[in-house]
């Protein structure tokens, strides 16, 4: 990885800005265990995470039946076996390397490349370039655990506003809908990597959203449970008097 990755100016067009990644991004790109160790070992992680969260949704149709206990004990107190997975991932994520130094402007990291965002955007930017034709895609090998291990780092690592701002595919995504240019840059098919970009940035929201929702109680204080208050349903007048 570079240690610095500017996005470039629209104005240079998105055939230059493809010209630049590609050259920024070569050792990735050219990297022969990119798409054998490395994608094969998020594939295992995304799937697991996957695993978990199927049977967090096959428990809550389970659960559902049973309605008063779904509504006073596991949506007001929160009990979710996915919430404790995303937790639990979380704190192995600690180590400085996952995030880098603090940034030198005191805000955040702009152009540097010392994030794991950064990271998974050079790993987004090799499986959208569209592939010969007796070649496998990448959603053909990996399927969608590649995404997920990905998304799921980047969000328990805070990270996923900076990916949606600085992420290299997504800007040459920008650029081209802008000017709608079609060349082949170092026999990549501009306007074919702009429609798998575009279809893996649907995929990606599609996994922030749900990681998202059960995060949002993990962020919470651990004592809400605590200021959690049952109300009785409403009772008519007339059972009121009788009872």
């Amino acid at each position: 990885m570079p240690k610095i990755c500017r996005l470039p100016r629209h104005e240079y067009g998105s055939p230059g800005i493809l010209e630049f990644f590609h050259h920024q991004l070569k050792d990735i790109i050219e990297y022969a265990e990119l798409k054998t160790d490395v994608f094969q070992s998020l594939r295992e992680v995304g799937n697991a995470i996957l695993f978990c969260l199927l049977i967090e949704q096959a428990l809550q149709i389970a659960i559902a039946r049973e309605g008063d206990l779904l509504t006073k004990e596991r949506l007001c107190c929160g009990l979710s076996m996915f919430e404790v997975i995303l937790t639990r991932i979380r704190s192995y994520l600690q180590d400085p390397i996952w995030r880098g130094p603090p940034p030198t402007n005191g805000v955040m990291h702009v152009d540097e490349c010392v994030e794991f965002h950064r990271l998974w955007s050079a790993m987004q930017f090799v499986y959208c370039i569209p592939v010969g034709t007796n070649e496998f895609t990448a959603e053909q090998c990996f399927g969608d655990g590649l995404n997920w291990a990905g998304c799921s780092i980047i969000v328990l690592l805070g990270q996923q506003r900076r990916f949606d701002l600085f992420d290299f595919c997504y800007h040459l995504l920008k650029v081209q809908r802008q000017d709608g240019k079609d060349e082949i840059i170092k026999n990549v098919p501009l306007k074919k990597m702009a429609d798998r970009i575009r279809k893996y940035q649907i995929l990606n929201n599609e996994i922030f959203a749900i990681l998202n929702k059960y995060m949002k109680s993990v962020e919470t204080d651990s004592s809400t449970v605590e200021h959690v208050r049952c109300f009785q349903p409403p009772i008519h007048q007339s059972l009121a008097t009788t009872c």
